[in-house]
C-alpha cells in the first residue's frame, strides 16, 4: 500500500467519524442568563458513545439576598431501557422527611405525575445566617420523565421560588421530550 492510498482512507474514516458525530443532535442551550459549565470527561465519553449527555449551568442568584449560592440548571438524557418502571415506582414512594444539615433545613414541597413524568420540590430553609439571614428560602426541582428508551432529567436548584424555577423546568421538558423522541 502506498503512502498516498493510506492518506485518502485515514481521510475518509476521519470524515465519516465527523458525520456519525455531527449526526448526534446537541443539547439546546441552557436558558438565557445562565453561563454553561466546563463539560466532565465522563460526560464527554457519555456523548462521543451515544449513552447519555449531560449540560450544566449557573446563573447569579434571584433572591434578595446577594450571597446566595448561584442558581444552577442541569438538564440531560441517559439510554435506560426499563427505567420506566423505576420511575412508577418512585412516583409511589413518599418524598424524604425533612432534614437539617450543615445550617439549612430540608423539607418536602410537592411530588407527583407532571408532563408524563415525575415532578419533586423541595423546600431548603437556611438555619444558621451563612451571609444570608437564617429563615432565607430558596427550592430545588427535579422533573424525571421516560420517553423513547431514555430517561430524561432537568434540575433547578437554589431558586427563590418554585414559580419561576418551574417556568425553566416546564420549558426544557418539551425540548428534551422533542429531542429524544426524534431519536437522538
Amino acid at each position: 500500500m502506498n503512502a498516498k492510498w493510506i492518506s485518502a482512507m485515514l481521510v475518509a474514516l476521519l470524515f465519516i467519524g465527523a458525520l456519525s458525530l455531527a449526526a448526534q443532535q446537541a443539547l439546546p442551550a441552557p436558558p438565557p442568563g445562565f453561563v454553561l459549565l466546563p463539560q466532565r470527561s465522563s460526560v464527554q465519553a457519555m456523548r462521543a458513545q451515544g449513552v447519555a449527555d449531560t449540560s450544566m449551568s449557573e446563573r447569579e442568584t434571584d433572591s434578595s439576598c446577594k450571597n446566595a449560592e448561584k442558581i444552577g440548571f442541569t438538564f440531560g438524557w441517559q439510554a435506560s431501557p426499563g427505567a420506566d418502571k423505576s420511575l412508577a415506582l418512585m412516583a409511589k414512594s413518599p418524598q424524604d422527611p425533612a432534614r437539617e444539615m450543615m445550617g439549612t433545613r430540608t423539607e418536602p414541597a410537592g411530588k407527583g405525575a407532571y408532563k408524563k413524568g415525575l415532578m419533586e420540590w423541595k423546600k431548603r430553609t437556611l438555619v444558621l445566617g451563612t451571609g444570608c439571614e437564617p429563615g432565607f428560602v430558596t427550592y430545588e426541582g427535579l422533573w424525571l420523565g421516560y420517553f423513547s428508551g431514555k430517561l430524561i432529567n432537568i434540575t433547578i436548584t437554589n431558586v427563590s421560588s418554585k414559580d419561576t424555577g418551574q417556568k425553566w423546568v416546564d420549558e426544557y421538558i418539551d425540548k428534551m421530550v422533542a429531542l429524544v423522541s426524534a431519536g437522538k
